[in-house]
């Protein structure tokens, strides 16, 4: 029996699983939280990338300890962070990660001269910013994202390969080649060799033989490992970020949805909450620093404010919340709010349910951009993401809104588990219709 792994470093987990390459089962996860964001500065958000690995390769020693026969590891992970790797494959940097605004400023300025629209967080405008701030590490010989680094590391690669769907993660990427826009590059300030090589099905090998394929966006890894049917599916992913996907055989321009590249050519429709599940995050810091006012130390508060959902039916007049509380990829300056305060409904469970409600609105209102754009009609409605298997109001409130039922994946990390069926893809020809036959789903209502 073969194994195919798959690896997801997540923003502040990081999750493995090794799957049965035959039947599809997963036989064990690994979960492991990494170090903190890290920042002088209010909108700098860094990792330490030899932390991140640190933690991934005592996750693969003990796989390896364990189970023999690996067919196939996959990676995935953040895929609009970068990190600097000098002309050895060493990195130079702290990671960047796709919370790190620094490039703000270069937005407008990227736009124009390159026609490209970079929000802050993707890599071309992060890496812009540090270009015109003389901020690039002096041996810097090019940049990736924290997976394509691991695929560096595994197979001692000198230079960076990433995916079409990292690529298009990291900004500057012409759809119609497959590649960076290099003369958008140079229009950009920028220097078009310090950016990554492109490959759809680029496979490494390790020292002990392993093949490696090419990391893949975390967007389209939790696709390939929670949606079983994509034409006819929608997935809604809530975890610190969150977003809306859909499948679509071509893009279309100009709908302020996202496009990105898929895995055979084609793409999702995407949109995506800049604060997601950081808005409920939010709140459950603001609990339990009141809580603390008191002078008792509190513990983690999303029990009880899960427990506070439960009952959202019954609550009269609920507030409206808006969690745009990070802005959005077209308004960064945007923030939240909560409307309709009254006398009886400022209380922990209408705060509790109106931040809950306001993600949902604020995802399903993407869907329907996306269907009127797309002009389709999903019948199935997938939920993925820790942030939804936690809190079962919050799935109810989706499947009402959406008004579907929800399907969740019986296995935990969908991200790792698109990973590991991409590595199969690459490694042993595996099928789209044959990875969808591996993913199986609770009952949910």
């Amino acid at each position: 029996m073969g194994i195919a792994v798959g690896i997801d470093i997540g923003t502040t987990t990081i999750c493995a699983c090794a799957v049965d390459a035959d039947s599809g089962k997963v036989l064990e996860t690994w979960t492991r939280e990494h170090g903190s964001i890290q920042g002088s500065m209010e909108w700098e958000k860094l990792q330490s990338p030899e932390e991140i690995l640190t933690d991934v390769f005592w996750i693969l020693e003990d796989v390896k300890r364990k189970y023999a026969g690996i067919a196939g590891i996959g990676l995935t992970g953040q895929m609009h962070g970068i990190l600097y790797v000098n002309s050895e494959g060493a990195a130079v940097s702290p990671l960047y990660t796709w919370q790190d605004v620094r490039g703000e400023e270069c937005v407008r300025w990227l736009k124009e001269m390159t026609g490209y629209d970079c929000p802050a967080g993707y890599g071309s405008a992060t890496h812009c910013y540090n270009v015109q701030h003389r901020m690039t590490p002096a041996d810097a010989a090019g940049f990736c994202t924290i997976h394509g680094y691991l695929l560096m590391k595994l197979c001692r690669l000198e230079r960076a390969v990433i995916h079409p769907s990292d690529a298009a993660g990291i900004g500057l990427y012409d759809r119609r080649t497959g590649d960076f826009d290099r003369a958008a590059i140079e229009k950009g300030g920028m220097d078009a060799g310090m950016f990554p090589n492109v490959s759809g099905d680029f496979q490494g090998v390790t020292d002990d033989g392993i093949p490696v394929a090419v990391g893949i966006g975390d967007n389209q890894a939790s696709f390939c490992g929670a949606v079983r049917e994509p034409a006819e599916s929608v997935l809604v992913n809530m975890g610190t970020g969150s977003q809306v996907s859909v499948w679509s055989r071509k893009p279309v321009h100009g709908t302020g949805l996202e496009f990105r590249p898929y895995l055979e050519q084609d793409y999702l429709a995407a949109g995506s909450s800049l604060c997601g599940g950081r808005a409920y995050a939010v709140l459950e810091r603001f609990f339990r620093e009141a809580v603390e006012l008191s002078g008792r130390p509190a513990e983690s508060m999303y029990g009880i404010m899960n427990r506070l959902a439960e009952n959202y039916k019954e609550l009269a007049e609920p507030l409206e919340v808006r969690t745009t509380f990070c802005g959005t990829r077209e308004r960064p300056e945007l923030r939240g709010a909560i409307e309709g305060i009254g006398i009886d409904n400022f209380t922990p469970a209408h705060l509790t349910v109106g931040f809950l409600m306001g993600c949902v609105e604020e995802l399903y209102g993407m869907y329907r951009s996306a269907q009127e754009i797309l002009r389709i009609k999903p019948r199935i409605l997938v939920g993925a993401g820790n942030g939804l298997r936690n809190n079962r109001a919050l799935r109810n409130m989706i499947a009402e809104r959406f008004q579907m039922d929800l399907r969740i994946p019986v296995h935990r990390e969908e991200a790792a588990f698109g990973a590991a069926l991409f590595s199969l893809k690459c490694c042993r020809g595996l099928t789209a219709e044959e990875a969808g036959r591996y993913i199986e789903y609770e009952t949910e209502h």
